[in-house]
């Protein structure tokens, strides 16, 4: 949900992207009958025509959207957004046409721990994370879910029944735009084939309270993080979003990599001494300490240390800050006397600009104590420690 939000907002030129994943999937082997096809039909046919062509692109875009792997879903993004914008077309030009409820199909295969995930969110909402192909005949999708479990005895299958609002898009056969939520009611075995289950699924709206809640709680909870609010449709903005939900991911040599772009966006409108240029910095170096690699860390944060120096008053908490990560590469080095150093420095900024009782404050104590007690000075370390519970 939150992740099509920022594929929506990039803004690039449609040829130029095509001649970019033209070269990008040459790389990767795409024949290249299928590639001209694609140079030369690119503008003369629709996006939801190219997703549900039997043509390279619908088996990428549908596995990347699948697995979340980030590459394909930006080469590909130019195809998303005119996708999604041609099925908001298609559902006001239809939706008019539709006055009762209906039900569409769709069959597919599961590993058996997708399915356990599947099964915990009855009563609940769930989202698919690809453009959702449905038919609006049941024998079409039993016959699919069949063959799926034919082919491979490993997996389950799953009859997707799906209620649709009157004033949703429909044709033959239906296509859901990526991210659409439906609330999952009920699920059973339809026959003795201990293999396949049907699963009923309500399509949500915007005024669902439950599907309004969760969406409000998450931006919240993404802002607290530092996700950018901006509405920006920049490039340097796009790619921080991306690092971010790589970062979350856990994914952070992804993430370093989309920060990194990020970066090299904002240099070409911003001076290398600009002071917005330090957040991605220390978003690099931070990604570079995950992966072990404290040497690249260490040069991310001083990166970021040399340009708060140059904005910001010596006491402001940014300092504490950053002097804290740099203390945090040279405890992995083991470099204590450095540890020592830059946490003292992060503490004197807090003890000036924090209250007494402040949990920070509560945390410099400790980080200081650990040194000493690493160091041997075991007399030093049970001091902060009691400073620490306010002895």
């Amino acid at each position: 949900m939150l992740f099509k939000g920022i594929i929506l907002e990039i803004n690039e030129d449609v040829t130029q992207s095509v001649h970019n994943l033209v070269d990008h999937y040459r790389s990767k082997g795409i024949s290249e009958s299928q590639l001209t096809v694609v140079q030369r039909q690119c503008h003369q046919k629709s996006r939801i025509w190219w997703y549900t062509d039997e043509i390279f692109l619908y088996g990428v875009l549908d596995r990347a959207l699948r697995l979340f792997d980030i590459e394909p879903v930006i080469k590909l993004s130019f195809s998303i957004r005119h996708q999604h914008r041609q099925l908001e077309q298609l559902y006001s030009e239809q939706s008019h046409a539709y006055r009762r409820k209906f039900k569409v199909y769709r069959g597919q295969g599961l590993s058996k721990q997708k399915f356990q995930q599947l099964t915990d969110t009855k009563g609940g909402l769930l989202s698919f994370n690809n453009f959702l192909s449905t038919s609006k005949g049941k024998h079409v999708a039993t016959k699919v879910v069949k063959r799926v479990l034919h082919k491979h005895t490993d997996i389950l299958g799953v009859l997707f029944i799906i209620t649709i609002d009157p004033k949703k898009i429909s044709a033959k056969t239906t296509l859901f735009t990526r991210h659409t939520d439906f609330r999952v009611t009920d699920m059973k075995h339809p026959s003795r084939n201990s293999r396949l289950w049907e699963m009923k699924l309500m399509l949500t709206g915007d005024k669902d309270s439950q599907l309004v809640v969760l969406s409000r709680r998450m931006k919240e909870e993404i802002d607290d993080k530092g996700w950018k609010t901006t509405n920006d449709s920049d490039p340097a903005h796009i790619y921080h979003q991306l690092g971010w939900l790589k970062n979350e991911q856990g994914q952070y040599q992804q993430a370093a990599a989309f920060y990194e772009k990020s970066l090299e966006a904002h240099r070409k409108t911003l001076p290398e001494s600009d002071p917005s240029l330090a957040p991605t910095l220390n978003n690099i170096g931070l990604c570079d300490y995950y992966m072990a690699d404290y040497s690249t860390a260490l040069q991310f944060y001083e990166k970021e240390l040399n340009l708060i120096q140059k904005s910001l008053l010596q006491n402001h908490l940014n300092f504490a800050a950053s002097y804290s990560c740099i203390s945090d590469i040279h405890n992995k080095i083991g470099d204590f006397s450095k540890v020592l150093e830059f946490y003292e420095k992060s503490f004197k900024i807090r003890e000036n600009s924090l209250s007494p009782n402040h949990p920070d404050l509560s945390t410099s104590y400790n980080n200081i104590g650990q040194v000493y007690d690493n160091m041997g000075n075991y007399v030093k370390a049970l001091e902060l420690c009691k400073k620490r519970y306010g002895n």
